[in-house]
């Protein structure tokens, strides 16, 4: 079997859904039933910890890609996962994309936000054919998909540009439409 990569895209708060944190646990425990492993931002607080520790306690391979100005209480050194402590976001989000297979994106803040839009520009630009999976917990990213429109129709962006994002409706779709792309 192949191992996969995902990385995961989230808060680094809780949300105030318990879809949110439902959301997160079912990912983290997925990656592990997958026998694929997790890369993500490397912070034990908020949907982040959440996701990674339901992934190590299920016996996934983890990695967190934390920048050095995180907060101890932030860093999640106790947690057993291999740590990669970096300068800076930029180099966080480089080393994060080019580890990931697919990237999935739960809610989340603006970190998040910015993170879908530098992995969406760098794929329009060619550097990466990877899968894009927003998980739309509670309707999170409807606004979004509608700006996608906007853009479409106001001629600054391509549904062929869009053609690696796939919006799913829960965690278990997610992990389907996973499946089916790593098929390929």
């Amino acid at each position: 079997m192949t191992t996969h990569t995902i990385g995961v895209f989230m808060g680094a708060q809780y949300g105030h859904l318990e879809e949110f944190h439902e959301a997160a646990a079912a990912m983290g425990h997925g990656i592990a039933e997958h026998g694929w492993s997790l890369v993500y931002g490397g912070s034990k607080s908020g949907l982040m910890g959440e996701v990674a520790v339901n992934a190590i306690n299920a016996g996934a391979d983890v990695t967190g890609i934390r920048p050095s100005s995180f907060l101890p209480e932030e860093a999640g050194h106790e947690l057993q996962m291999s740590h990669i402590d970096v300068p800076d976001m930029d180099t966080r989000k480089r080393m994060m994309f080019e580890q990931a297979d697919a990237f999935v994106f739960l809610p989340g803040g603006m970190g998040t936000l910015e993170e879908l839009g530098q992995v969406m520009s760098w794929t329009k630009l060619g550097y990466y054919e990877k899968p894009i999976i927003l998980v739309n917990i509670a309707g999170f990213w409807d606004d979004m998909v509608a700006w996608f429109e906007t853009a479409i129709d106001a001629e600054f962006a391509t549904r062929e540009g869009l053609s690696h994002l796939a919006l799913m409706p829960s965690v278990a779709e997610t992990f389907t439409y996973l499946e089916g792309e790593f098929e390929e």
